[in-house]
């Protein structure tokens, strides 16, 4: 090698203390960022997927029952498309609490490399009673239930609510709903209907 690399390179082992604390400190830097790389990309994936995915739903809702355009919408964050929610009169915002607390999973698993949905997020999703019961009704779907599947579950649960608002017959497929129950009831109870 010519006398800039040599002098470079002797410089360098100064500067370090001598050339084998310069590669130690490169392993343990090249350690570190192997470390911050292996992530799970599938739990962060199903993450992002489960939240875009009710977004999609959301944007939609907004659009047609609170009628925002879709400048208004695209100018929006998450969180900003949850307070225009919070000041609507939307039978929706029973869920304001849950939603806040899917928006705050997704972000902290975006922007911090070693979170995971954890057994506490799962069981705040479940705090609403209509998702609760829909989870009951799912659970063939989920035998053993981790907290991102109840994470997947609420996004596909949060995007139903936010599209069944957008359907102008609701109202009908909420009397289907609600005669079946009444049936079942007369049924179980030995009652005619």
């Amino acid at each position: 090698m010519g006398k800039r690399f040599e002098e470079a390179f002797r410089k360098l082992g100064e500067a370090y203390g001598g050339i084998e604390n310069f590669h130690l400190e490169y392993i343990s830097k090249r350690k570190a960022f192997d470390e911050a790389w292996d992530q799970d990309p599938v739990v962060k994936g199903r993450i992002l997927r489960s939240h875009i995915f009710a977004e999609h739903f959301f944007n939609k809702y907004l659009k047609e029952c609170l009628g925002k355009n879709k400048a208004e919408i695209d100018g929006l964050n998450f969180s900003g498309k949850i307070d225009v929610l919070a000041r609507s009169k939307s039978p929706l915002k029973k869920l304001l609490p849950q939603i806040r607390r899917f928006n705050y999973v997704r972000n902290k698993l975006s922007h911090n490399l070693k979170s995971t949905v954890t057994e506490s997020d799962g069981k705040y999703l479940e705090r609403s009673t209509e998702f609760e019961s829909c989870l009951r009704a799912w659970s063939p779907l989920y035998p053993d239930r981790t907290p991102i599947d109840t994470f997947d579950a609420f996004s596909n649960f949060l995007a139903h609510k936010f599209d069944e608002e957008t359907n102008p017959n609701k109202h009908f497929i909420k009397n289907v709903l609600a005669a079946i129950g009444q049936d079942a009831a007369d049924a179980y109870f030995g009652r005619e209907s």
